[in-house]
């Protein structure tokens, strides 16, 4: 039999940092001169603390004195507790930023993890007040990914704090690229170019802001600045308009082979990008769902549509309205009746306990517990794969499509008295059964099934 007690390890190792004997072998410098602050350590917590000093010590990159011990300039925060107690004190957003440099600069990973959670999860006013600034820092740290890709996040639903912030300028290249990079900044293209120009010329030495007193260098010097970014910059979904106003009068900047594929898409009135150039970014249309994203409502809008869907391009021509979901409102069939009955069209999604498909269908009448079949020709069903990624994980494209062969028995339009409604014979989900019958296609792996989750949106055209 073994005892393990290693809440008093921890309380034990607490104390030599509060008590500090007379053991200690490593002198912290911190400051110059007045400033100077002296901090004592032993070097067998440090190397057991951080990879940093494990690797200094270990390789001799330190100095041994006389006596034995070590002295090390660092810039490590004043408050070091972590390393001795696992604790320390994030007072404000300087503080903690300073903090957060220093444990990845010291390669102190439990120290970087930790307060990218607390800042995520605890200090949300923090993280939008600071926004921009905490993307910066992000931005330059690969260990910082965490906090990046919420940084990100944020800036890209609204993406006014960076791009049309004034101080854009004094944003680093690395920064600004990693943000132009996403594909999900949700605002116009051209705002995109409009700012990287802006910041383009800010650099120093600052250009003139009527490029009508430019010279030949002023433009080649903007396109050392900014000819990274061209790759990134979805050039074919701005309007012709757009162009001619904004980006022609930058044109000698421009590659030589982008200016001619350009010249040749807006000559001919092309409306999609060539198809070697990157896809239209996916605005995140958000409806509130926690089963689908704004890609698959883009899918599901082709379909409504009778039209192809287009991955490059992100239409999504209906405002889709959440009015029940099952796990938040109840997953009695009363519920959906008093939620959805005589609304507009409606699409159901659902999620299939066990095996997580992503299934539904799609009504383009009301519901109103007649308890009889309705006739219509546009509603059909759909599987979106386990997840919503498509069968066998392939990617939304990928989804099965299944539309109503039999109109006359297209929707049974139930009451709250019978599970057994839906569409046609093929999707009863409160009833969990279904099988092949007035639709397509089959979406069920089997005729029996039973639901996790649903929702149900109403479908209004913008």
């Amino acid at each position: 039999m073994s005892l393990t007690d290693l809440t008093a390890l921890a309380q034990d190792i607490c104390s030599i940092y509060y008590d500090f004997y007379d053991d200690y072998n490593v002198q912290i410098k911190i400051g110059e001169n007045s400033e100077m602050e002296i901090f004592k350590a032993h070097s067998v917590i440090l190397r057991a603390r951080s990879l940093y000093f494990r690797e200094s010590f270990s390789n001799n990159w330190v100095e041994r004195e006389q006596d034995g011990s070590f002295t090390l300039t660092n810039n490590f925060d004043r408050d070091n507790r972590y390393i001795y107690t696992g604790t320390c004190d994030l007072k404000d957003c300087d503080t903690i930023i300073k903090l957060l440099i220093a444990a990845d600069e010291l390669a102190i990973d439990g120290l970087v993890k930790h307060i990218q959670n607390y800042i995520i999860t605890n200090e949300t006013a923090l993280l939008l007040e600071n926004l921009v600034k905490i993307f910066q820092i992000s931005s330059k740290h690969e260990a910082f990914a965490e906090l990046r890709e919420v940084c990100g996040q944020q800036i890209s639903r609204n993406p006014d704090l960076l791009l049309k912030s004034s101080d854009i300028a004094w944003v680093e290249k690395n920064s600004l690229l990693t943000f132009i990079k996403r594909d999900d900044i949700n605002t116009d293209e051209i705002n995109i170019w409009n700012s990287v120009v802006k910041w383009g010329m800010g650099q120093e030495p600052k250009l003139d802001e009527d490029i009508k007193n430019w010279t030949s260098d002023d433009f080649k010097e903007l396109k050392n600045r900014v000819h990274d970014f061209f790759p990134y910059i979805r050039f074919f979904i701005i309007s012709g308009r757009l162009y001619y106003e904004y980006i022609r009068p930058f044109k000698s900047i421009l590659p030589k082979r982008l200016k001619e594929k350009l010249k040749k898409f807006y000559y001919f009135g092309s409306t999609d990008p060539p198809c070697e150039e990157l896809p239209s970014r996916v605005l995140r249309y958000d409806p509130g769902s926690i089963l689908i994203e704004s890609t698959h409502l883009s899918l599901i809008s082709s379909w409504i549509d009778h039209r192809d869907y287009n991955s490059k391009l992100d239409i999504i021509p209906y405002e889709f309205k959440l009015l029940i979901r099952g796990s938040r409102d109840g997953m009695k069939i009363q519920e959906f009746h008093d939620r959805c009955d005589n609304k507009k069209a409606t699409l159901i999604v659902i999620k299939v306990a066990d095996t997580g498909d992503i299934i539904g269908g799609y009504n383009p009448l009301p519901w109103a517990s007649t308890h009889k079949w309705i006739s219509t020709t546009e509603s059909f069903i759909f599987s979106l794969g386990i997840d919503g990624k498509g069968i066998d994980g392939k990617g939304i494209g990928n989804s099965i499509l299944s539309r109503v062969t039999n109109p006359d028995e297209a929707i049974f339009d139930g009451n709250s008295t019978s599970p057994n409604f839906g569409f046609g014979y093929d999707l009863w989900w409160f009833g969990g059964r279904g099988y092949r019958k007035d639709y397509e296609k089959s979406i069920l792996l089997n005729s029996s099934f039973k639901t996790q989750d649903y929702e149900v949106f109403e479908v209004i055209k913008k």
